[in-house]
């Protein structure tokens, strides 16, 4: 994929940003400032949700959104300017995530939720194989909205947790609740199916 000056493949990414009149477009969320990158992927773990994002559904259009998560845990390696200052990205401390929704819309809301820069409060220890993904909201279906519909895995040293409304027969249940104060967004999610639970909490 190609936009001007940035290019994206699923391994490498390389580009050049530059916004000078940010005071005139609020709607931008930014400042002003530069940006360069030129970055390898490696993407390391997926999450595929399953077959609602099939061939078949998706040329049917059944789903206003569809999303992959090739690499919720991914490696990046090279470097990004920002604003004239050098950063070096390295595997071992970059945290990368890679997915791609496509359709005719992001659902409204839009919940996303990830980390791969995980330490076990029961042994102390960086958790260096595990990664979490939620994402979802009110899909739809059709002209049919889902409320309250999340998609989401936890790969907790090489063993993997699903928890995916669109699997049935796995007896999903999810709850979850955002609210937000002066300084901080705080999520807290419930899931829980037949082989397992998971509960998140999040503040921004």
């Amino acid at each position: 994929m190609e936009a001007d000056d940035c290019f994206l493949t699923e391994d490498r990414t390389h580009g050049h940003v530059k916004v000078s009149d940010a005071a005139l477009h609020p709607e931008w969320m930014c400042q002003d400032g530069e940006m360069s990158w030129d970055l390898r992927i490696r993407k390391i773990t997926a999450f595929n949700v399953g077959f609602g994002a099939d061939e078949v559904f998706r040329h049917a259009e059944a789903f206003e959104m569809f999303r992959h998560a090739e690499g919720m845990k991914s490696e990046f390696e090279g470097e990004v300017f920002w604003n004239d200052r050098r950063y070096v990205v390295r595997p071992e401390d970059c945290y990368g995530y890679a997915d791609k929704n496509w359709g005719k819309d992001f659902t409204s809301p839009w919940v996303w939720l990830s980390s791969n820069n995980l330490t076990s409060e029961i042994t102390g220890k960086i958790l260096s194989d595990s990664v979490f993904d939620i994402g979802g909201g009110r899909p739809k279906v059709g002209h049919l909205a889902l409320p309250r519909k999340l998609l989401s895995a936890f790969w907790y040293e090489g063993k993997a947790y699903e928890f995916n409304f669109s699997k049935a027969w796995t007896g999903v249940h999810t709850e979850f609740d955002c609210r937000e104060t002066d300084t901080k967004i705080i999520w807290h999610v419930e899931q829980r199916s037949l082989s397992g639970k998971m509960i998140t909490d999040i503040i921004c």
